[in-house]
């Protein structure tokens, strides 16, 4: 498994990965469905994980990075 063999970045997995694991394709398509069908299927797990990991929660990420490369592309052109 590798999880045995390299091991994974954060730890414990399951608290950074709510959600149920689908293991085939079939678990997979269905739980595609669940989600789809029920926005609130692991919403409150999603939630901690979204507060714990992202500093930014609006919908302005995009601006932010272009933003942020426009501003280092305009200090390259001034040097």
């Amino acid at each position: 498994m590798y999880r045995d063999s390299r091991g994974f970045l954060l730890e414990p997995y399951e608290l950074f990965t709510p959600g149920p694991k689908a293991l085939t394709m079939k678990e997979l398509m269905d739980e595609i469905v669940n989600c789809r069908n029920n926005p609130e299927y692991f919403k409150k797990e999603r939630d901690y994980i979204k507060k714990m990991a992202h500093f930014y929660t609006d919908d302005q990420s995009t601006k932010r990075t272009a933003d942020f490369i426009i501003s280092k592309l305009k200090g390259l052109a001034n040097d």
